[in-house]
């Protein structure tokens, strides 16, 4: 048996001076706002790094972005017109992050990277360099240098929306050589682009290729967010000319804010050593771009 007593409501004023429907009428349209989708990217630039005022903030130069340690405290080192992903025997990586971008359909985020190769270069390095867009998901901790590992995991990596490609390194059977994408997947495995066992493997193709010691390449990572899902493409040039390339659709994808370029390279596949400031310690970043394509 349920018994109901009588319930007495009363209701206080609010505080002399308050303003009650105007706090109300404010509290609604944060909610509203709350609800609102995010506004579509706008396209043009959203940083052109050259690094010529030898940091890794927004600082002097135009159009820079902010770049931060992901793997290592060791893993950044910066100079006029450089910045260096130091990792050598160790496995390491670096991210900068921008202003999110929500695509709207038919547009084009787009980043554009020249790097030089050290001295030594590995061999038959799978998956070796990654390079990778994520949405930050808001998390405040991913505006600062981090670190992880495969015996430090660091959860504020777990779970982030985005995707990977990978080049592989001088390969043994060198025809095999290709660019592969991956999907970040929802698990716990504490590190952003350290292992490939976080990510789902969504196809690989393009050309073979090589990398040579001490040479200019550009790189390109791409995501577009089309009828159907989104298109992630990736390409190596050298001397302005194509050596591989590819795309392929995720179909289905809800993936489309994007506010991290990352970085990341195995041990042993750059570099002979990791000590930051030192001679053949990884690769140089002399030009890193961003853009919203129509």
């Amino acid at each position: 048996m349920v018994t109901f007593y009588k319930l007495e409501y009363s209701h206080n004023p609010a505080p002399e001076g308050i303003d009650v429907n105007a706090l109300m009428a404010a509290v609604e349209a944060k909610e509203a706002e709350r609800k609102t989708p995010p506004s579509p990217a706008v396209s043009g630039v959203v940083f052109d790094d050259r690094f010529a005022d030898g940091g890794r903030n927004e600082g002097a130069d135009p159009n820079d972005a902010n770049w931060w340690t992901t793997s290592a405290s060791k893993a950044i080192e910066v100079g006029p017109g450089k910045l260096g992903l130091v990792s050598g025997t160790s496995g390491r990586g670096i991210r900068a992050t921008f202003r999110p971008q929500t695509l709207a359909e038919g547009q084009t985020l787009l980043a554009t990277f020249t790097f030089t190769t050290p001295e030594t270069i590995g061999t038959d390095r799978k998956s070796a360099f990654r390079v990778g867009f994520h949405d930050k998901l808001e998390r405040a901790e991913l505006e600062g240098d981090l670190s992880a590992s495969s015996k430090n995991h660091n959860r504020t990596y777990d779970g982030l929306p985005g995707y990977m490609i990978d080049f592989d390194i001088n390969l043994e059977d060198a025809a095999a050589a290709n660019i592969d994408i991956r999907k970040h997947k929802n698990d716990k495995q504490g590190r952003l682009m350290g292992t490939t066992k976080g990510y789902q493997h969504l196809g690989g193709g393009g050309e073979p290729y090589q990398f040579a010691a001490e040479q200019t390449n550009t790189g390109t990572m791409a995501v577009k967010k089309v009828s159907n899902g989104i298109e992630i493409s990736g390409s190596l040039s050298q001397h302005g000319n194509v050596l591989s390339a590819f795309s392929l659709v995720d179909e289905g994808s809800e993936v489309n804010n994007f506010g991290m370029l990352a970085f990341h390279v195995n041990s042993k596949t750059f570099g002979f050593g990791n000590l930051v400031d030192a001679p053949d310690n990884g690769l140089d970043f002399s030009h890193v771009k961003l853009e919203v394509l129509p």
